[in-house]
C-alpha cells in the first residue's frame, strides 16, 4: 500500500494496482467488550502520536493494533488502569486495538491523524 486516506465518510488506500475505497461504516461493529465488567475507554479518537488507555480492570494485558487489511503493526503489554501506547510510528488510518486480559478481550477501532 503506498497511501492511505480518509475523506469524508470512505477510506481511500492506493496501490502499485489502483485505489482501493471503502465505505467508513463498514467497520461499524468492531468495537467489542468480551466481559460486561471491564470497562475501557480510549482518548483521544482521532489521535495523532499517542493512544491513551483509560480501564477499571486492567491488571496486565496484551495490547495488539491492527491495520485496516487485518495485519497486526504494532504490541506492546500494558499494565495498571492507565496506559498510553506511541503510535507515532503508524501512517494516518483507521486501526482496531485490541486488548486481551487474563479474562477478558476488548477491541475498538480509533483513527491515527
Amino acid at each position: 500500500m503506498q497511501s492511505l486516506e480518509v475523506f469524508g465518510t470512505d477510506l481511500y488506500a492506493g496501490t502499485g494496482n489502483g485505489i482501493f475505497k471503502a465505505a467508513l461504516n463498514t467497520f461499524e461493529g468492531i468495537n467489542e467488550v468480551q466481559n460486561k465488567d471491564v470497562q475501557v475507554n480510549f482518548f483521544p479518537n482521532p489521535c495523532n502520536d499517542v493512544l491513551q488507555i483509560f480501564g477499571n480492570k486492567i491488571k496486565k494485558a496484551q495490547a495488539k493494533i491492527y491495520n485496516a487489511m487485518g495485519m497486526c503493526v504494532q504490541k506492546t503489554e500494558i499494565t495498571g488502569s492507565t496506559n498510553m501506547i506511541d503510535i507515532s510510528n503508524l501512517s494516518q488510518g483507521i486501526y482496531i486495538i485490541k486488548l486481551n486480559g487474563d479474562n477478558w478481550t476488548v477491541q475498538q477501532k480509533f483513527i491515527k491523524e
